[in-house]
């Protein structure tokens, strides 16, 4: 990263921790201001741009600093002012620092605003303007963040919401919305796996449930790649992305697409004769199996995984549907490669199974079914399978097979032998008390859902689609934060759960102020 990029996320960082939040430790904060005295300060600019329109609140301001120490401060009011008098009477924040830059949010979506940095005491700064969008998911009276109990753990952390294209703070306000990308951010698109990369941008796939578009952008909105979905893996005219799509630290892009393909099985009995798989396959149907495909940023494919190649070797019976020629869809639905040991796992929802791959030789090493030695249900219908710190398997158990279970944060210990069983180590039950315990209906969560361990080793939950509520909890189950996404129902004149497909976290303050800085500076 160049200086001049350097010196913004420095320097914005440490106005945001003296401003956004007045807990953060000393120590990190000397840090910084060690890391700023070594960062030139000869190229500074003008941010936000001159008539920009912002697509959030949590805005880097700056102005080319001057020779000597000085303190300035930074004004910001709402309207576009021309007036000494009408600035000051408007005026809705006002900061200080002994450089010229800062990060502040600013009070509303769809606004005009005017700001200026002046050196304190001396002739008051050049007006600037600017401009915040708005869409209907930033405005609160018919979407929200509601906060069930208040963050007593990463207090400044940003959540972002696939279902409402949102960011949020813990407190539950909006600070950054997607803007529409290449036309597609329609009100019926499906949106999935809205997160921050450890490079300060963010990810996602945007388009219809069978083919989705992978895209990378900066927090302006702008893109930086977007996966070829050219098939030369599917061998069709997509590659049908769906459910995950990871930007790696290596600078590589992970995403799960789809072939479509015959069910292995052996034979099937039709009119009490068996027929083999090469023939009449028109009384059956292909289904989609998943592939993992990893590409460089100039669309070079890396690595391909294919979960076809798999199960046809493997044989397992239970893809195919009982008394039937058809097999079924297996549902990959989440893969997490651990850098540490250079494991993909990877989960396959409609048959209850985790498979352990080798990267990059794509050797399955493990194939975990559900159950433990004893035989007892680990878990059903599962999202979000993650390798912990600690080294144990973690996911979300949507826990279909139950009638009345509810969905459950799962750990499990792998197996020291090839062929042994995944062990529980705990479990943890999603709390639903505002739910009717007498409507079963209730209790059923097919879709979705998400856990992510922070760094603490506590973790980030969401729920599944039915039940969106988030929360964190930490090493002894304790809930530190609680938040629901809801949308105000015009028929019924009632807040009502706004469904999410997954959502994510982002703890890194550092992160937060590089991902602001970067998008502003291009």
């Amino acid at each position: 990263m160049s200086n001049y990029i350097w010196r913004w996320l420095l320097i914005g960082q440490v106005t945001y921790l003296v401003t956004f939040s007045v807990q953060m430790k000393r120590v990190l904060l000397l840090l910084v201001l060690v890391i700023l005295s070594c960062v030139p300060d000869t190229y500074s600019q003008v941010f936000p741009k001159e008539g920009s329109m912002l697509n959030y609140r949590l805005i880097g301001f700056s102005i080319p600093a001057t020779s000597k120490m000085e303190r300035y401060s930074l004004e910001v009011a709402l309207g576009k002012s021309n007036t000494e008098p009408d600035f000051t009477n408007n005026k809705v924040l006002q900061l200080e620092d002994n450089r010229p830059f800062f990060m502040a949010k600013v009070p509303a979506f769809g606004k005009d605003y005017t700001w200026r940095i002046s050196i304190v005491g001396a002739k008051a700064g050049k007006f600037h303007y600017f401009s915040t969008g708005i869409v209907p998911a930033v405005d609160t009276s018919s979407m929200r963040l509601r906060i069930m109990q208040k963050a007593t753990a990463f207090e400044n952390a940003v959540i972002l919401l696939d279902g409402n294209r949102v960011m949020y703070d813990m407190a539950g306000d909006p600070i950054w919305y997607l803007p529409d990308i290449e036309g597609l951010l329609t009100e019926s698109a499906a949106l999935r796996d809205l997160k921050i990369t450890d490079k300060g941008t963010i990810t996602f796939l945007l388009g219809e449930p069978t083919g989705e578009k992978a895209y990378e952008v900066d927090y302006s909105g702008k893109v930086l790649w977007k996966g070829p979905d050219d098939g030369r893996i599917s061998g069709d005219s997509i590659e049908y992305y769906h459910h995950e799509f990871t930007r790696q630290s290596s600078g590589s892009y992970l995403v799960l697409g789809s072939e479509y393909k015959y069910s292995p099985v052996s034979t099937f009995s039709k009119a009490g004769k068996s027929i083999s798989d090469e023939v009449e396959m028109h009384a059956r149907q292909k289904q989609p199996f998943g592939t993992i495909i990893e590409y460089d940023s100039s669309n070079k494919i890396k690595w391909v995984w294919k979960s076809y190649d798999y199960f046809k070797q493997a044989g397992i019976k239970d893809l195919k549907k009982t008394n039937t020629p058809a097999g079924i869809d297996v549902h990959q639905n989440a893969f997490y490669k651990d850098n540490h040991s250079n494991m993909v796992y990877v989960s396959f929802k409609n048959i209850n199974r985790i498979l352990k791959i080798h990267y990059p030789d794509g050797k399955v090493v493990a194939d975990y079914d559900n159950t433990d030695a004893s035989g007892e249900r680990l878990f059903c219908g599962q999202h979000a399978c993650k390798r912990s710190s600690n080294g144990y398997i973690y996911l979300f158990n949507n826990n279909v097979c139950e009638a009345s279970g509810k969905p459950q944060i799962v750990a499990m210990k792998e197996p020291t032998t090839a062929n042994g069983k995944l062990t529980k180590l705990w479990s943890f039950e999603m709390p639903i008390d505002e739910l009717d315990p007498n409507n079963h209906s209730n209790f059923f969560f097919p879709s979705g859902g998400n856990v992510v361990e922070l760094k603490d080793n506590s973790f980030f939950i969401s729920m599944s689609c039915s039940y969106s509520k988030l929360l964190i909890i930490d090493k002894q189950q304790k809930t530190l934060w609680s938040a629901m996404p809801e949308k105000w129902n015009l028929d019924v004149h009632k807040w009502m759960v706004a469904p999410q497909y997954r959502a994510s976290i982002t703890t890194d303050t550092l992160l937060i102020a590089k991902m602001i800085w970067q998008a502003q500076s291009k």
